[in-house]
């Protein structure tokens, strides 16, 4: 149970993170776009183009940094089991882990008996205890990318959607409400992991996205005019 509810944790922060910058980085792409005087249909090829850029961008960013640390992984795992080849160097170590973590003598004992003989499972406790590395998390390198891709897309789409229609003012004023509504939304939903308060995560959400919205939207005024 533990590890499914770690692993749904993983995934849940890949989806906030996503789409939160699917949404940030292309509203302020399309407010910044359409603030230099472009076409709406410039607009919209311009947010499209950063849609999937962005989206792969990120996908085989998360993917070769996730297939390096399990690389990297899978070699500390190597080093440690040669450390371990011995039973009397097994027992050591689990003693000091143990030990450090207020177990009892009788406990460490109990603990020691049973990893003797569970060779795998002495593995994947000395990687999360000593290592401090959680084997789970680097299993699948293509479920993080492939989920971080379709967030991304996903948070996009409510920046971009509004300029397939040709007036640009009203549809830029449709994608900074939809998405500062969005993004509220995202950062109220994520204190299910963070615990913390939803309105005010939601706030700190929508002052991010105002600000980056900002930027995009003062940048294309140096360079055309405003659409406003």
């Amino acid at each position: 149970m533990a590890t499914v509810l770690a692993s749904l944790k993983e995934t849940m922060k890949d989806i906030v993170f996503g789409s939160e910058d699917g949404l940030i980085s292309n509203l302020g792409l399309v407010l910044g776009v359409a603030a230099s005087g472009a076409p709406n249909e410039v607009v919209l090829l311009a947010g499209v183009a950063s849609m999937f850029a962005g989206a792969v961008s990120m996908a085989a960013g998360d993917y070769l940094s996730t297939k390096s640390q399990k690389e990297v992984f899978e070699e500390q795992i190597t080093e440690e089991e040669k450390k371990i080849s011995s039973e009397k160097a097994e027992c050591k170590i689990v003693k000091q882990l143990y030990k450090s973590a207020k177990f009892s003598e009788k406990e460490i004992k109990h603990f020691v008996k049973h990893l003797n003989t569970h060779k795998t499972l002495f593995l994947k406790i000395l990687a999360e205890e000593k290592l401090g590395l959680v084997p789970e998390k680097y299993e699948n390198p293509v479920k993080g990318a492939l989920t971080l891709f379709l967030a991304y897309m996903a948070g996009s789409f409510f920046p971009v959607f509004p300029f397939i229609f040709e007036n640009t003012s009203a549809a830029s004023i449709v994608a900074l409400i939809g998405t500062a509504a969005v993004l509220f939304a995202v950062g109220a939903a994520k204190t299910r992991i963070t615990k913390r308060n939803w309105a005010k995560s939601g706030f700190e959400m929508l002052v991010v996205a105002l600000a980056a919205a900002a930027a995009g939207y003062v940048i294309g005024l140096l360079f055309g005019v405003g659409i406003l």
